[in-house]
């Protein structure tokens, strides 16, 4: 297992930041015709071996779950098995930093009617057409740019036949919208769950004074691999 996150992260990770380096770095506007097939070409080999990476990464991952799990349950018998999963809750990482990016655009949608009416537009040109009529439209659109800058260039597909969202943002769209339906802020339930895997934390540690140190540090091991 600690080989798996020492490949990733002097290997794997360094790797796939190459990788979109090389994306950021080619200018799709200026290429000839030539030039973007072959990088059309090139982007589906890197692709490939993205998703190779993904799965030489992944199945240790699960692997290191199960015996969590499974040594979870030999040292608390009396406790539900879900309750591991409370301590590998509310980690930070990319998807949860965009996710509370998005909280803030909901908010602002939230607070202002005029941004809340443009969203209910069905089509995606509509709602950015919308939301250029107004000043606050114009201060939400920009929010959504910057947003769609960090994280707008992967999509609801696996394969590259598919608009990426800063080239369609529906999806985007639809998220803000769900958000507001929602009764709590995706931010709130974050933090409730880094709450509660402090506190299953604090519980634990209690709860393994006296067991012998390496099985503390095997557990821990677990733990913080996961």
């Amino acid at each position: 297992m600690v080989a798996t996150g020492q490949r990733w992260t002097e290997e794997w990770l360094p790797e796939i930041q190459e990788q979109l380096a090389f994306w950021d770095a080619f200018d799709l506007d200026g290429a000839s015709a030539n030039a973007l097939v072959a990088h059309l070409e090139g982007t589906e080999q890197r692709l490939l071996r993205a998703w190779e990476i993904h799965f030489l990464l992944i199945n240790p991952v699960l692997l290191a779950l199960h015996l969590f799990e499974e040594m979870h349950e030999d040292l608390f018998p009396d406790v539900p098995a879900l309750a591991a999963h409370e301590l590998l809750l509310g980690f930070e990482n990319k998807n949860v930093e965009g996710n509370r990016h998005l909280a803030v655009l909901v908010g602002q949608a939230r607070d202002r009617q005029e941004i809340r009416q443009a969203l209910a537009l069905e089509d995606d040109e509509a709602v950015t057409a919308a939301l250029m009529t107004t000043t606050t439209g114009q201060a939400f659109h920009k929010e959504l740019q910057a947003y769609l800058a960090l994280y707008g260039q992967r999509s609801n597909s696996q394969t590259l036949h598919k608009p990426a969202w800063l080239e369609a943002p529906g999806p985007v769209f639809q998220d803000i919208r769900a958000g507001l339906m929602a009764e709590e802020s995706a931010v709130s339930s974050l933090d409730i769950l880094a709450t509660r895997r402090e506190e299953r934390l604090a519980q634990v540690r209690q709860e393994l004074v006296g067991h012998p140190p390496f099985v503390v540090a095997k557990f821990a091991g677990y733990n913080g691999f996961c």
